[in-house]
């Protein structure tokens, strides 16, 4: 998410965003980053919660070891198990050999764990233990193996109501609820999306090979995507941006942006003939103030009052006729 002036103590790039919600995440990151606790990570898909994992690790001092990701919710529980802990040879049909878990290959590093609210009741269990007691058990093995892994979870659900409803154990919640780093949605950060377009723009016109400025975007384009509500929050943005460049060329103007801005554009539209309205009423309402003044000065004699104004005659009959007065 954008290039700000460097206010923090810590580099957080490539995270773009200096309104008012992101400073205060990258302010208490600052402080984050300087603990060794778990973090858990909350927002809608889509808001950049790995890149903030990624920000926490890359400036702790835990930088040169290793991150490893995982999503609990992409893989299935049976499979979760022994991708997280590793499994012994024989565990299982097709363990022909040990393999070491993700926790065992982040040793020493940090690991982060997506969508932890899809992770099962038992697969919770097991994770609180690596919490409590900084170890784990490979599937079907006997020994215990120390580790040293900061864990850096993240959910788009409310773990809370989870754990109300009994689907979240509360145990866990507590353990990763240290420090919660609430990211918000793009909708509530609307100052950033401008900077947001112009840098996915750029990272554009990098993938393609063309040079740097080669896309732009009106303004109208950028009212408008700024009365978006992008549900998929930044990385709705960015493959948006991404389809117009591949659709609308150069230029990204209104009349491309597709079918789903299409309520935008038409309310700005209407909004313009308004203000255009406005405007053209509050000049001609000018106009005629200073066509009476004159005319007032003059005793009605269109000629004199033309002087005054500094117009022919006839400019001032045309005039007044276009305003609806008496000549």
């Amino acid at each position: 998410m954008a290039r700000r002036k460097r206010k923090f103590k810590y580099d957080y790039t490539p995270i773009i965003g200096d309104s008012k919600s992101m400073r205060e995440v990258f302010e208490l990151m600052d402080k984050v980053i300087e603990t060794d606790l778990s973090v858990l990570i909350q927002g809608e898909s889509g808001t950049g919660k790995e890149l903030i994992a990624k920000a926490i690790h890359k400036n702790s001092h835990r930088k040169d070891k290793p991150f490893i990701s995982e999503n609990c919710g992409a893989v299935p529980e049976t499979l979760l198990e022994s991708e997280l802990f590793g499994y012994e040879r024989g565990a299982f049909t097709g363990a022909q050999k040990s393999k070491e878990g993700l926790f065992e290959l982040a040793h020493g590093g940090s690991i982060f764990l997506d969508e932890i609210g899809n992770m099962s009741v038992g697969m919770q269990q097991r994770l609180l233990r690596v919490l409590a007691e900084g170890e784990i058990r490979r599937v079907g093995g006997k020994s215990i193996t120390k580790i040293d892994v900061r864990v850096i979870a993240a959910s788009n659900a409310n773990l809370r109501e989870m754990v109300r409803k009994k689907e979240f154990r509360e145990d866990l919640f507590y353990r990763l609820n240290v420090i919660v780093v609430n990211l918000p949605p793009l909708r509530k950060r609307k100052g950033d999306i401008e900077t947001l377009l112009r840098h996915f723009l750029k990272l554009a016109a990098r993938r393609l090979g063309r040079e740097e400025g080669s896309f732009s975007i009106d303004d109208e384009a950028i009212t408008v995507m700024k009365k978006f509500p992008w549900p998929g929050n930044v990385r709705e943005l960015e493959n948006a941006v991404y389809r117009m460049v591949a659709l609308c060329g150069d230029r990204i103007t209104i009349e491309s942006l597709g079918d789903k801005f299409e309520p935008y554009v038409q309310k700005l539209k209407k909004t313009k003939d308004v203000t255009r309205t406005s405007l053209e009423d509050m000049l001609a309402d000018t106009e005629r103030r200073e066509i009476k003044k004159a005319l007032n000065e003059a005793d009605h004699n269109s000629a004199e009052a033309a002087k005054i104004l500094g117009i022919s005659k006839g400019s001032l009959e045309e005039r007044m006729d276009r305003l609806g007065m008496m000549v």
